[in-house]
């Protein structure tokens, strides 16, 4: 799902980047991502804010990895403003890639 700040298929830098693999990865955009959180939440998809918050674990804490065959959702943000503070209240988990500069 992208939202409706995210380039997408059938945007040409996005097909020439994907190198292909744009046809083969199923996709939605939508124009609220708050909306979108919520469509998969009454599927039972477990949200997952990738976010440096308080909240936050490091992703190899993340209790995701320990569930069994449940689908699960990664919400990423823009290089701006991050994920919106409502799409983080709607996550069941938020989690943290640590990077570690030179």
């Amino acid at each position: 799902l992208c939202g409706s700040m995210t380039p997408a298929p059938p945007n040409k830098k996005v097909l020439k980047t994907a190198m292909g693999a744009a046809e083969l990865v199923p996709h939605e955009v939508w124009g609220s991502t708050l909306q979108a959180v919520q469509k998969l939440k009454a599927e039972k998809v477990k949200i997952i804010g990738v976010e440096t918050t308080s909240r936050s674990v490091p992703l190899w804490d993340a209790s995701f990895f320990e569930e069994d065959g449940g689908k699960v959702a990664f919400i990423f943000g823009n290089e701006m403003i991050g994920v919106d503070t409502q799409c983080l209240e709607e996550c069941d988990e938020l989690i943290s890639l640590p990077t570690h500069g030179v």
